[in-house]
Formats: C-alpha cells, structure tokens, sequence
C-alpha cells in the first residue's frame, strides 16, 4: 500500500515536468542547455520503470499502460535536454 502511496506522490512530479516540457516546446528559440533539466531526465526514467514493475506486481493493467505514457514524456524529456545540449554547443563554438 505504501508502494501506491509513494507511486501517486511522485505523480505529481510527473506532471510539474510535463508542464516544463510544455513551456519549452512552446518558446524554442529561448531553450538552452541547464543541468536542472538533465536533473529531471532520470527521475522519470526511474518512475517509468517502476510504474511498469508495480504493474506487474499487483496485477494493475493501468499502470502498465500508464507507464508507456510515461515512457514518452521521459523520451521527449532526454529529446528535449539533449537539443539545448546541442544547441548550447554550437553557439559556444561559434
């Protein structure tokens, strides 16, 4: 039961980087490189796959949909982290 409890307060982390990966999606050009964000890369590679073994532990189907969900918002994270990464590089060669 602790397990669900500590699963639905992260979820909360889930959404607050969901949010960020909105705001950066939506002003582009101002994206750059920042070690906070690569902090929010693992975080959500940790959650997804724990949200997958808790699906197979208590027999959820949801969290085992939930996770693939959750699989792409830390997909587009890393996409997103590693163009500012890139982006950062770039100009700091020029």
């Amino acid at each position: 039961m602790s397990t669900l409890l500590l699963w639905g307060n992260l979820l909360a982390f889930v959404l607050l980087t969901g949010l960020t990966v909105c705001r950066v999606l939506s002003h582009p050009r101002r994206m750059i490189d920042d070690l906070r964000y690569w902090g929010m890369v693992f975080p959500l590679g940790m959650y997804c796959v724990a949200t997958h073994a808790a699906s197979r532990c208590f027999g959820i189907s949801f969290l085992d949909q939930a996770s693939i969900a959750f699989l792409y918002v830390a997909l587009a994270t890393w996409l997103i982290t590693s163009i500012g990464l890139v982006r950062t590089g770039i100009a700091a060669i020029k």
